[in-house]
């Protein structure tokens, strides 16, 4: 994946909770442990 250099001007937050929701909507869409979410969910700030 290449970056460009206005990825670097955003806020990390931003990224990792683009990036958890993404998960969760992955996770949502498939059948895991229910002990997996509330880790899952801990990451997110």
């Amino acid at each position: 994946m290449a970056h460009s250099t206005g990825t670097s001007l955003k806020p990390v937050s931003s990224d990792v909770q683009a990036v958890a929701r993404e998960v969760r909507e992955e996770m949502a869409a498939m059948p895991v442990p229910a002990d997996l979410v509330p880790n899952l969910e801990s990451l997110a700030p």
